[in-house]
């Protein structure tokens, strides 16, 4: 690759990038299985999606589609710069820039050692393998970081990679989800890590070592491997027995939007975070902004020309989207235009349950920020308490309302939670007996603890 100013092949191989053949879609949830009542694995994730469209003047509906360096401005104008003035930046952008015209100028002997031949052994093809060659002669080089681990969990590890090159391959944790939405490992984890710090520290210092994760589909020659080693992380899996990406979107959609919450956490400066998702023949990059509700995803890109070798303009793809902390703009104004994706109007209220119970305990008892309301029955407040409050404490959400109350009914926020009422009869006729208003039971339904509405106490009422 020639590394002179005005670099015809460089600037050839950005403007497809720059064009609809690489484009990037919004993406629009349907619906899906995160926030349920339990996390669940990723390999079980159900995500239905649909693309954003927009009708051409004979009202046809369309796709909307971007190029895929509209949200790389940043990487687009170090690429712009170098090709048109032989301008290389300081600093980390210079090495940055310096890994990609490195891989270039090597890019047959990368794209020898992800070459898998027919007659290599059976434990060479296996998709934990493949991730290696990928980790080792792909990712890595391509990254500032330099720096990748594999699942220690994938099937069939092998101490050194399958190719003639025999590096030692690199395995650590790569687990990573929400106990409310899903869980579970990823393949491959890009990032700058701590090998030689003990668990504890490494714990620590795990959020800002992780900078993108890619995830191995697996292929119909290896059936009893990989959707383990893609998400190890339950106790059945989903056999999936073909190699198209397409075939594992759901499993793509729930950790691009996982790990975006992660990375937001851990950096609150961070935009849209990407993941990776890669078969034996094509890429495809995800990418979601866990503050803006926005999600975009690339067409597949072939990862090899006829001869075998690397496409250049996948090969640019993909420096830019593992270096996204230093060369991603965020997602436009026309993109953000085109609307939400759906995942925080659908799935955040039950997520974010302490504001969302409160939101629903004001709604129902105060008239106003500072006045309660006093027009409510016992049994109305009741059934609010114990749905917003005492009742998400109880142990296995074991209680009951005094069936007999006045106002019994569903709650008035509109939550469209199902009150659980029945006799809360109790006591002793030598002595006292009544109902409860409300009844708490462990969770082998012996009575514990008792509530009891009355009307507001004044700071003024004596005892």
């Amino acid at each position: 690759m020639d590394d002179s100013a005005g670099d015809p092949d460089l600037a050839f191989h950005v403007s497809v990038l720059e064009s609809l053949v690489c484009a990037l879609s919004p993406i629009k949830l349907i619906v899906c299985n995160g926030g349920a009542a339990r996390g669940i694995s990723f390999s079980q994730a159900s995500v239905l999606v649909d693309f954003m469209l927009h009708l051409d003047r004979k009202g046809r509906a369309l796709t909307n589609v971007y190029p895929f360096t509209d949200i790389f401005k940043k990487g687009n104008d170090l690429l712009t710069d170098y090709i048109k003035f032989g301008k290389k930046s300081l600093g980390v952008n210079q090495q940055i820039l310096e890994a990609l015209l490195s891989f270039l100028s090597k890019v047959e002997e990368a794209s020898e050692g992800l070459q898998i031949e027919k007659q290599e052994p059976e434990r060479n093809k296996s998709e934990t393998d493949w991730a290696a060659r990928l980790a080792i002669h792909f990712f890595s080089p391509l990254s500032q970081t330099k720096d990748y681990v594999l699942d220690n969990h994938g099937l069939k590890k092998c101490e050194r990679c399958p190719c003639s090159c025999n590096k030692i391959i690199r395995y650590g944790d790569t687990s990573i989800g929400n106990p409310k939405t899903w869980y579970g490992r990823f393949n491959i984890f890009i990032g700058k890590f701590a090998h030689e710090e003990s668990c504890e520290e490494s714990n620590k210092q795990r959020c800002d070592e992780i900078d993108i994760g890619a995830t191995v589909v697996p292929t119909p020659e290896n059936p009893d491997t990989d959707d383990e080693s893609l998400s190890n992380d339950g106790p059945s899996q989903t056999e999936v027995k073909t190699d198209g990406l397409n075939n594992h979107l759901s499993h793509l959609f729930s950790q691009t939007i996982v790990l975006s919450f992660y990375q937001k956490k851990c950096n609150p400066a961070l935009n849209i975070v990407p993941l990776i998702g890669v078969s034996k023949t094509h890429i495809q990059f995800h990418f979601y902004d866990s503050e803006k509700d926005v999600y975009l995803a690339s067409k597949q890109m072939p990862l090899f020309y006829k001869n075998k070798t690397l496409q250049i303009p996948t090969v640019i793809a993909t420096w830019l989207v593992l270096n996204y902390k230093h060369l991603s703009s965020g997602v436009t104004r026309n993109i953000e235009k085109d609307g939400k994706f759906g995942f925080h109007s659908q799935i955040l209220p039950e997520l974010d349950e302490p504001n969302y119970h409160a939101g629903c305990l004001r709604k129902v008892l105060f008239e106003t920020e500072q006045r309660p309301r006093k027009d409510l029955t016992e049994g109305e407040v009741a059934v609010t308490l114990t749905e917003h409050l005492l009742g998400k404490l109880a142990p296995g959400d074991s209680y009951v309302d005094d069936g007999k109350a006045r106002g019994n009914g569903p709650c008035l926020c509109g939550c469209n939670e199902s009150p659980k009422y029945r006799s809360t009869g109790i006591g002793h006729e030598d002595v006292w007996h009544g109902f409860i208003d409300i009844l708490f039971s462990s969770h082998t339904g012996i009575p514990e603890s008792i509530a009891t509405v009355t009307e507001t106490l004044s700071p003024s009422t004596s005892y």
